[in-house]
């Protein structure tokens, strides 16, 4: 605080002189509060002469400190008084950049541990709570001043990062004002970086716990270095049939239909209705985890169940399957009658007409979701924000891997090619041809490996587009070079070009130029009513994802006479 010094507004100037005075440790009090200036004074002034005079400048709005004198006189008691400064507001304003950076920032119940630490001061948690509101509205902007930006905002997106696609549905009410429906984001890097990518597409839905609650759709690939590769978000109201038939028809403006695209997902019947209306010619499969998860919930992780639903499902040859199947309906007939009832062509990597190359679950949308986490409370707008920033510090953290490695093969390929060198040592390998091979491998077994084909009679090798362990076995053979064995997809010119695109930061609505229908657009937040208690943050699990669902309960244990099925106050046994 120093004369000079100007403000804002006149708020501004009495959250600093707050913050001043918990920083220094003493307490005020306005003794004049006039229109256009204000007196503070020491709460002591009868001993300590302290003294700050702002006044009004001109005609605006902003405050300038005109006198101030900054020398305190009062004693320790009158000073241990500077807590009271301490309101939900000054605090908010104290840790506003915690969550105008991180989007998440620190939790309620960390912040009176946290505000104790940094500035000596004791808060409960129901005012954390609120001072984290507070902070969260001044560094982030209100949910509903989120709704009203977010045309504008789509707008100025686009023009930073050409090739973005979006797509905001609003709806008419009574009143005749356009409320937020749907929204739908694919960014110009994510777009140009799509034709290098497998075309199996992972969607899946979490849900949003701010203000107006919602529904996160996303829609995700794997690139060459099997990392995630975001394609396209949308907000909906929740995941139903009209929802997810909406975003996939928006999705079907940039991932074209084909007999070469496959979807993957779990057996949400939304989805189930959508891909075959917008997508007759994609094949769907199902992520086998959630499936192994019904199956450990419905009969039981002891039974040995899951474990074999995982090992049938990773079959490449139908025999293999078969034989592992036809354990399951040994074991447990009613366990096969539900896989029947799902489809093994939906499931199994064997029995499926699409390419699912390796990808068996939809673990990367699950993934997705959870780095998302940190904002899925945000504001509309925030999120939207929060997903840009993201996904240009990953591409920017792989376009520097790729420029630190050496030779054709991502890092994870090669870790990949490793694994299976070391899998394929100790196998007898016998030369039937030039290119052809016949591979024993310690089981007994007998495999055919063409190095001119790249094929293996165990499939894997045409499955994956990489080597198996017999293939690099032969390979090792005949001291043929291993990254030749690697298709196309797996190589680092396929890699590189996903994450050529640069994603920008919006500029100023005010420096570029906006159509006048989107401009003067009054949107208004969706109508939607909260349900009671506190939203959850972490998603809804999947049956039988933990085991302690599983277990049966325990019957209760008297203390008393030791007795089952009751406790020692309803216990009515004889003792002795």
């Amino acid at each position: 605080m120093y004369v000079g010094r100007t403000f804002a507004t006149r708020e501004d100037f009495k959250t600093a002189l707050s913050i001043y005075a918990i920083n220094c440790v003493f307490k005020f009090k306005f003794t004049r509060y006039q229109k256009d200036y204000l007196v503070s004074e020491c709460d002591d002034k009868r001993i300590c002469d302290w003294r700050v005079f702002a006044h009004k400048v001109g005609d605006s709005e902003e405050y300038e400190v005109r006198k101030a004198k900054l020398d305190h006189l009062c004693n320790v008691e009158t000073r241990s008084r500077f807590s009271k400064h301490a309101t939900s507001k000054v605090v908010a304003a104290l840790l506003r950049a915690n969550y105008a950076n991180a989007y998440c920032g620190p939790r309620a119940r960390d912040l009176p541990e946290c505000i104790l630490t940094e500035h000596n001061v004791r808060v409960l948690y129901w005012k954390a709570w609120k001072v984290k509101e507070l902070a969260v509205v001044t560094a982030q902007g209100t949910d509903e001043s989120s709704y009203a930006l977010l045309p504008v905002y789509l707008h100025v997106l686009k023009l930073a990062n050409p090739g973005t696609v979006y797509k905001l549905e609003t709806v008419r009410d009574d009143n005749g004002d356009d409320r937020f429906k749907y929204v739908f984001v694919a960014l110009g890097a994510s777009v140009r970086g799509l034709p290098y990518v497998r075309r199996v597409v992972v969607v899946d839905g979490t849900h949003l716990f701010g203000k107006y609650l919602r529904c996160l759709l996303t829609a995700s690939c794997q690139d060459a270095n099997f990392q995630i590769f975001p394609i396209a978000f949308a907000i909906v109201d929740s995941e139903t049939d009209e929802s997810w038939r909406w975003f996939m028809q928006q999705l079907s403006e940039i991932v074209n239909d084909g007999q070469d695209l496959t979807f993957m997902s779990d057996r949400n019947s939304s989805i189930l209705k959508s891909i075959p209306e917008v997508y007759p010619k994609a094949h769907h499969g199902f992520c086998l985890v959630h499936i192994r998860r019904n199956v450990k919930a419905k009969y039981l992780k002891k039974s040995g169940l899951p474990s074999l639903v995982w090992r049938a499902g990773s079959m490449y040859r139908k025999k293999d399957f078969d034989d592992e199947y036809d354990r399951i309906k040994q074991r447990n007939v009613r366990c096969w009658e539900f896989l029947e009832g799902i489809g093994v062509e939906n499931w199994s990597r064997a029995y499926f007409e699409g390419e699912r190359y390796n990808l068996m679950s939809s673990n990367i949308a699950e993934s997705l979701n959870k780095a998302l986490l940190p904002a899925r409370g945000s504001p509309v707008l925030a999120l939207i924000e929060f997903i840009r920033k993201m996904l240009g510090r990953w591409f920017e953290t792989r376009r520097k891997r790729i420029a630190r490695t050496v030779g054709d093969n991502p890092i994870a390929v090669e870790r990949e090619l490793l694994k299976r060198f070391k899998g394929g040592l100790g196998m007898a390998v016998l030369a039937v041809g030039r290119w052809d091979f016949e591979v024993k491998p310690k089981e007994g077994c007998h495999f055919h490996v063409s190095l001119e084909k790249r094929t293996c009679s165990c499939l894997e090798f045409q499955k994956l587009n990489l080597p198996c362990t017999h293939a690099m076995a032969a390979a090792h053979e005949r001291g043929f070079e291993y990254k030749l064995l690697v298709g196309d997809m797996h190589k680092i010119k396929m890699w590189q070009p996903t994450v050529e695109g640069a994603i920008l930061p919006v500029q100023d609505p005010a420096e570029v130029e906006v159509p006048e229908d989107i401009r003067v657009m009054c949107l208004m937040p969706p109508q939607t009513k909260r349900p009671p208690e506190r939203p959850p943050k972490l998603r809804i699990h999947s049956a039988g994802e933990y085991e302690g669902k599983n277990k049966s309960k325990q019957p209760n244990k008297c203390g008393r006479c030791g007795g089952l099925g009751h406790n020692r106050v309803t216990c009515t046994n004889p003792l002795g």
